[in-house]
C-alpha cells in the first residue's frame, strides 16, 4: 500500500487552505486543505516525472516521453507538425518542450521556433502567467530528473507554475502560434461527471 502522505511534508501554499486560516495566531494543517484538485494535478505529474526519471533513466540522452492531459485535443497531422518543429529545433539543447500549454510568452525569451521557459512565473502586476499549462509535453530522463529534485524543494502550488520556478536548464515551449492543440479548459472526467449531474444522477442515454 502507498500513499502521498511523504509528500505533504514539503509544505502546502497558504493559498490552497480554508480562509480561516489567515487570520493571525492560526494553525493550519492538511484537514483544512481546501484546494485538493490543485494538489491532486501536483501530485499526478510529479509522480510521472519520477516515473520517467527512474525507468528510463538507462535510455538514450535523445529519448523523451511524451504525456498528454485529458483535457488537451490535437489538431489532425500533429505528428507531422512535431517532427517539423523538432527538426528546425537544436534537439541537444532541450529536455523538456511544451507542446499545447496557456498563458503569456515573453519576446525577450523567444526565437521564431521556441521560448526558453524560466521565471517568473507570474502573475505579473496586469496578471499575466507566463508558460503556464502541462497539457502536452515532451520530457527527457534529465529534465525529469531536475524537476523531481527542484519540486522536493518548495511548497506544493500550482504545478504549471512550479515547473516554470524550478528553472531546469533546456525547458522550452514553442512559440503560442506554432502549439499542437488546444486546451479544452476542463478534462473529461468533469465534463462527464457534470452531464451525470445534470441528468439527476441517472445513467446517460447511448
Amino acid at each position: 500500500m502507498t500513499t502521498s502522505a511523504p509528500y505533504l511534508t514539503r509544505g502546502i501554499e497558504p493559498y490552497l487552505h480554508s480562509p480561516r486560516c489567515a487570520r493571525p495566531g492560526a494553525s493550519c494543517g492538511a484537514a483544512n486543505v481546501t484546494g485538493w484538485g490543485t494538489v491532486g494535478n501536483y501530485l499526478s505529474h510529479l509522480t510521472l516525472l519520477e516515473h520517467v526519471a527512474a525507468r528510463v533513466s538507462d535510455a538514450s540522452a535523445d529519448d523523451a516521453a511524451l504525456v498528454l492531459q485529458d483535457d488537451v485535443e490535437l489538431f489532425p497531422g500533429w505528428r507531422q507538425s512535431l517532427r517539423r518543429q523538432l527538426f528546425q529545433m537544436d534537439t541537444t539543447r532541450w529536455t523538456r518542450l511544451q507542446l499545447v500549454w496557456f498563458g503569456a510568452e515573453r519576446e525577450a525569451d523567444c526565437t521564431a521556433v521556441g521560448c526558453a521557459v524560466h521565471p517568473p512565473a507570474g502573475p505579473t502586476s496586469d496578471g499575466k502567467r507566463f508558460y503556464h499549462g502541462l497539457q502536452a509535453y515532451l520530457i527527457r530522463p534529465s529534465g525529469a530528473r531536475c524537476l523531481v529534485e527542484r519540486l522536493r524543494t518548495l511548497q506544493i502550488k500550482s504545478i504549471d507554475a512550479l515547473m516554470v520556478q524550478a528553472d531546469c536548464p533546456g525547458s522550452y515551449a514553442v512559440r503560442k502560434g506554432q502549439m499542437l492543440g488546444f486546451h479544452t479548459r476542463g478534462s473529461q472526467k468533469a465534463k462527464l461527471d457534470m452531464a451525470y449531474r445534470r441528468a439527476g444522477g441517472r445513467r446517460l442515454a447511448g
